[in-house]
Parts: C-alpha cells; structure tokens; sequence
C-alpha cells in the first residue's frame, strides 16, 4: 500500500468511528490523515467539529491558532464558528462576511450571517436574509428553518406554523423528516396544544423530545445524574460522580435569569464559567457549564460541563443589557 493510500484508509476509518461516535478513535485518524496534504483541510475540519461537539472549545480554538497550511477560506470559516459558539457575534460576522463572496462558502455564509443577526437581535435583517436562501435549492430547508426559529423568538407561533406549512415536505430527507417532526411538536408545545397522547418517545428513546412533555424538575435531574458516569470522563465528559445535582440546578437557574443566551436550533444556550469545578471535559477537570434550555425561555432542557477558551464572550454578549433589549424590542412586529 502506497503512502497516500495509508492516508487515504486513515481518513476513512476516521469517519468510520465518527459515525459511531467514537470520538477517540475517530480523532487519533484524523490527526494522522492531518499530516498528509491531501486531507489536511478535511482532517482539521472534522477534528474541529469533534472538539466543538463535545463542548471542548479551548482545544477548538487551539487547533485553529496552531493550524499550518491550511485552506485560508476554511480557516475563517472555522474561526467563525469558534467565535459563534463562544459569544462573540461581531467577530464571527467579520469572519463570514471575509468569505461571503467565495462560491464555496457563499450561500452557508449568509445563513450563518442571518443566524448572527438574529443573535444580536436584528430579526428584520436576519429574516430578509432567510427568506432570500429560501430559493436556493441547497439551502431551502435550512432557510425555513431559521426563519421558524426566529418566529419563536418573536412569540409568533401562528407565524412559525404558516412558515412551516409552506414547507414541501416531498423535497425533504430522512434527517430533515425528523426535524421536521421536531418544529412541529415545538410549535403545538408553544401554542400549548401539546398533548401527553401525541408522545411516541420513551425518556431513555429520545430525551430533548420527551423533554417537551415533561419539564418536570425530576426528569432533569434523573437525567443529569445518569451523566455521572466516571467512565465517559475521557471521552465526551461527565459530573463528578459526588456532585450534587439539585443544587447545581438551583444555583444555575439563578444565575441564566439575567443573562443573554446563543441560539442555537430549537434551544438556548448559557455557558457559564462557575467557581468551583464540577466534572470531567476529556480527561480535564473544568469549572465551566453549558445550560440548554428551550428558545426563548429560561426552561432548562439539560447541562453538560464544558471547556470554554480565554476568548469565551470577549465582546461581553452573555451580560450585555443593551442586546437584551434589543431582543425584547424585536419581539414586537412592526
């Protein structure tokens, strides 16, 4: 087998493993296939997208600021994800708007623009952006989408229903069937029309749908103790198996009441750099929480810890009160 064939099983077995979610086996290939020239750009990209899924932003950020040779569109690209995810929504919409004119990355960009005026609470902007991506074939579903995020966060909840309505279903995958579902479960949980019959989830099939169900404090916490676990510290992460899940629960829905959350889909998130630590980031000790809850409310879905990086909110959005009431504002149709 040829060297570039070694490389080319690597990167394969990469995506393999991250199919199944073995997040260790799959970052060991991508840091090999990493060093070869023709899966560099797609190594780090995947690499990157395994660290900002499991919460771990500090290696995130790192990987980008020690990455050599790469792809400067895709370096952008990446930052400007970084920046997204960690609050600073002014430097990512810099870093989008570098590369909005390169066919690569032109139409993700202006959905990744829209999404950023949304954050800051610039709805009219955000909404003419998704509504021209809505013709493109592309990005048509992901358009639709965002605009009914955006309904949320106005409490229009007739007007998410009519965007969805609008839909053609015909043209959509199996993934997007099932966010599809989603929407339309948030819409009637919204409008509060949900009904205990209409669940077909179990708690252990799908927890963020049953979760609309039942937002009882109970499930939260039976569901955040199971993540406990010791043996996922050197993977995706977990609470000391000795903290005290109530408490935590209690303390930190004190402390989201006055902050700015990231959209992110259907929830809210709230990281939050506490005093003391509370569990494992991959094998790390960490003092830092990432708070879900769903859109456009304080009800908590789920925590997880999390490793945030020294640039976390640098622009100050999490505490910002002019952006707060920029958002309320928004809230009201003109």
């Amino acid at each position: 087998m040829t060297i570039d064939n070694e490389f080319k099983k690597v990167f394969l077995d990469g995506l393999r493993y991250l199919k199944n979610y073995d997040f260790i086996n799959a970052r060991k290939c991508f840091l090999i296939s990493l060093n070869d020239s023709n899966y560099k750009d797609e190594s780090l990209t995947e690499l990157f997208q395994i660290e900002i899924r499991n919460g771990n932003y500090k290696r995130a950020r790192e990987m980008l600021d020690t990455a050599c040779d790469v792809d400067a569109m895709l370096l952008k690209k990446l930052y400007a994800k970084i920046e997204h995810v960690e609050n600073n929504f002014e430097r990512s919409k810099a870093y989008y708007n570098e590369i909005v004119d390169y066919a690569k990355y032109h139409n993700r960009s202006r959905l990744e623009l829209g999404k950023l005026y949304k954050q800051t609470g610039d709805y009219d902007i955000a909404r003419k952006m998704f509504e021209t991506l809505c013709a493109s074939h592309s990005y048509y579903f992901f358009a639709f989408v965002e605009l009914i995020y955006l309904h949320f966060l106005e409490y229009d909840f007739l007007g998410a229903q009519k965007v969805l309505n609008e839909v053609d279903v015909s043209k959509l995958s199996l993934k997007d069937l099932q966010i599809y579902r989603k929407l339309s479960l948030c819409i009637r949980y919204f409008s509060g029309q949900l009904k205990s019959s209409d669940n077909v989830y179990s708690l252990e099939d799908d927890y963020m749908e049953y979760r609309l169900f039942d937002h009882s404090d109970d499930v939260l916490i039976g569901y955040l103790e199971k993540h406990r676990n010791q043996e996922r510290k050197e993977s995706k992460g977990c609470f000391f198996e000795y903290l005290d899940v109530k408490r935590l629960l209690t303390d930190v829905k004190g402390l989201i009441q006055d902050k700015n959350p990231n959209h992110v889909g259907y929830m809210d998130i709230y990281n939050l750099k506490l005093d003391s630590p509370i569990g494992y980031t991959e094998g790390s000790i960490t003092t830092d929480l990432s708070v879900a809850t769903i859109i456009g409310t304080k009800d908590i879905i789920t925590m997880h810890p999390v490793s945030l990086s020294l640039d976390f909110d640098k622009e100050g959005m999490s505490t910002s009160k002019e952006l707060m009431i920029k958002r309320a504002q928004g809230r009201i149709r003109k």
